[in-house]
């Protein structure tokens, strides 16, 4: 009997958790893509929850609508969506559209377990008011004139404010190909007021310049996958946006990447600086640069199969005119303030690629950047998007930890403000270099291309290191040179010098008078003196 009971027991729970695991099964999609559309980590979201939680609307399914602050919004995209089937009749096509796209649109969101909540009727609906929404949005912002003689939006700048907090943030966001493809090819029709064709890319920068955030066109031919993606795109070099088209062309037989240098296919192991050459290297395969036997042959291995190399038989690294990586300390640049003491001049740079940081012949050029109340919200959801995305290079990540060094105290903060590099908004210079030295709390790093312990020499554990670019490592090594040289610093003290001369002793015509009369009597003085002592 209690045999019996046992294996009926097993019956039952097999014939259960067989069923729960078809159920979840079947309720996944018949194909994956890779997400794009996050939850923000707990760690980050803890060190300013606000940052990353809307205030006013709510966009896409990651958030409850029905909280009380969001409810309001909701009527409002009903009337959007009135006004926009009021110009363009054919709600049929509109709904066809977004239902036959239901699940590649669901797959742009990582948080399956909310969207399974959600009924294809509620998702499809939600995704619709919001894509009109957004559409309108834009077209409100491009040409006033579609707005409406008394709109609760646009005639309240605090909601204007709220709203494009709201438009930032990673978790409130749709796949923009929805409201890209109602206003590209359902509207399809010229808009009044507007040129023919105008890109809906176009409307989305316009939207973000009219509210104040200021951002150019994204370079390349890749569409952005929504308005965080956009906003990145718009910040980092031109040449990531044709990475991947560059990528294809590598696959098709377009040729061979030159990303890759050559000597690289016969030691996968060897630095990749060009400081200086690195000697011929015969050192065993298991001591070879400090890289473990298994994991230098399985790079190689790689290499010989992609048919990069030769196979090489010996225990012996392979002979290697690589490059080589010096091993010194790789400190992080001094602050604004004493690269000013050590000679260094600051100027504005041009354009909104906020990585473009140059430093040529003394002189430091940084991009302009307006710091006000959307600052952090803008810099730590584009932070959350690159860890989230595991992208590589993370520019805006690399960016932040490159001004947290060069900011340290409001007096670097001011150094920047005066040479028109910031214009400040908030309080003062004090809270805009908290916000810089805070930004990348919580974060993760990664070992890439070069790792950088910040007062530790390369090559020891990693702990504590920092990972940024070989472009501002290159340019922090550079500014430490630069501020190390003794030239160079007499040059800015004698300089420093002549200015707190010219602004405490001759500002004004009467402080002249003033220095020259006293120069005068200081020399009668020490000709009456020398006079005195000759006559005795």
């Amino acid at each position: 009997m209690v045999l019996e009971q046992l294996l009926s027991g097993q019956k039952r729970v097999r014939e259960k958790l067989t069923s729960s695991i078809k159920d979840k099964l079947s309720r996944l999609p018949h194909s994956y893509r890779s997400p794009c559309i996050y939850r923000v980590p707990e760690r980050l979201r803890k060190v300013n929850e606000e940052a990353f939680t809307p205030r006013l609307v709510s966009i896409g399914p990651l958030h409850d609508r029905n909280k009380p602050h969001l409810q309001a919004m909701e009527d409002y995209k009903l009337r959007c969506l009135r006004s926009f089937l009021n110009r363009y009749d054919n709600v049929f096509v509109i709904v066809d559209f977004i239902v036959r796209e239901e699940e590649v649109i669901r797959q742009h969101y990582e948080d399956q377990t909310k969207l399974s909540t959600l009924s294809s009727e509620v998702f499809c609906e939600m995704i619709l008011l919001d894509s009109v929404f957004m559409v309108q949005l834009l077209l409100t912002s491009y040409r006033r004139t579609y707005k409406k003689q008394k709109d609760e939006i646009f005639d309240k700048h605090w909601m204007r404010c709220d709203l494009l907090h709201d438009m930032i943030l990673i978790e409130n966001q749709i796949p923009l190909f929805v409201p890209r493809t109602l206003y590209s090819n359902i509207v399809g029709q010229p808009l009044a007021d507007m040129p023919d064709k105008y890109p809906f890319t176009n409307l989305v920068r316009d939207y973000f310049c009219t509210e104040g955030l200021h951002v150019s066109l994204p370079a390349g031919g890749k569409q952005p996958r929504h308005l965080v993606e956009y906003l990145r795109m718009a910040h980092i070099p031109q040449v990531e946006h044709n990475g991947a088209a560059e990528q294809s062309n590598i696959e098709a037989g377009g040729g061979r990447s030159l990303s890759r240098p050559r000597w690289r296919e016969f030691c996968n192991c060897c630095p990749s600086s060009s400081n200086s050459l690195c000697c011929c290297c015969f050192a065993p395969k298991k001591m070879a640069h400090d890289i473990p036997q298994a994991e230098h042959n399985a790079a190689e291995q790689s290499d010989i199969e992609a048919g990069g190399g030769r196979s090489c038989s010996s225990n012996l690294c392979c002979c290697c005119f690589a490059p080589k990586l010096e091993n010194k300390k790789n400190s992080p640049p001094n602050s604004a303030k004493q690269l000013q003491e050590a000679g260094v001049k600051f100027e504005k740079g041009r354009g909104s690629c906020l990585v473009d940081i140059k430093f040529v012949k003394g002189t430091l050029t940084v991009p302009g950047l307006k710091i006000n109340e959307w600052t952090e919200t803008f810099f730590r959801n584009l932070i959350a998007f690159e860890q989230c995305e595991r992208m590589s290079p993370r520019h805006i990540s690399d960016y932040i930890i490159f001004m947290d060094r060069l900011i340290n105290t409001y007096k670097d903060v001011d150094v920047l403000i005066n040479n028109k590099i910031f214009e400040n908004h908030l309080n003062d210079s004090k809270e805009v270099s908290e916000l810089f030295n805070n930004l990348y709390k919580e974060t993760t790093t990664e070992q890439r291309d070069y790792l950088i312990n910040f007062g530790e020499t390369y090559g020891e554990n990693y702990r504590n290191k920092e990972t940024i670019t070989d472009h501002f490592v290159k340019i922090s090594d550079e500014l430490n040179d630069y501020s190390r040289d003794c030239w160079h610093r007499w040059k800015a003290t004698w300089y420093n010098w002549k200015v707190n001369l010219k602004e405490d002793y001759f500002k004004s015509p009467w402080s002249v008078i003033s220095v020259v009369a006293a120069f005068v009597l200081l020399v009668l003085t020490v000709v009456q003196t020398a006079c005195s002592i000759i006559s005795l």
